[in-house]
């Protein structure tokens, strides 16, 4: 937690920055931060809502991400029984995984599993992970317009 708290503020910094830091000074610190990445822990909640019958479905889990590799990113989402807390001793009742080109979404109730292939999808998946997690100045300039 404390890692993805630390992402988050250098990432929010960098976002608040004044104009008069020149940008190489900024390239440099998004760099010794993609250097010491390895990984984070978080937990996450998704919330479904439905408007026709006013209805949220909340689901609660915990995010772990490593990189093994600059450019090579392994997430799990482990989601819980409703009603239990994160970080205990609570059931997963469905994982999400996503390891190269492909996502896995395992049901622990019917143990099945699907499998999807990003395929041409990979691209803008590599860009939403380039904008914080251990990707450095290069990759974003790839990508992205940065003023």
């Amino acid at each position: 937690m404390r890692t993805l708290w630390s992402l988050f503020v250098l990432l929010g910094t960098v976002c608040l920055l004044p104009a008069a830091d020149d940008l190489e000074s900024v390239y440099a610190r998004i760099d010794a931060g993609a250097r010491s990445f390895k990984g984070l822990t978080a937990e996450v909640h998704h919330l479904t809502h439905l408007d026709l019958i006013k209805e949220d479905d909340m689901e609660n889990g915990t995010l772990t991400m490593k990189r093994s590799k600059p450019h090579e990113i392994h997430m799990r989402i482990d989601f819980e029984e409703p009603g239990q807390s994160s970080g205990g001793s609570s059931r997963v009742v469905r994982q999400v995984e996503f390891s190269g080109n492909k996502v896995y979404v395992y049901y622990r109730k019917s143990n099945s599993a699907d499998e999807y292939d990003l395929g041409s999808h990979k691209g803008l998946v590599e860009q939403f992970l380039a904008l914080g997690f251990g990707y450095t100045s290069q990759d974003l300039k790839k990508d992205y317009t940065i003023r």
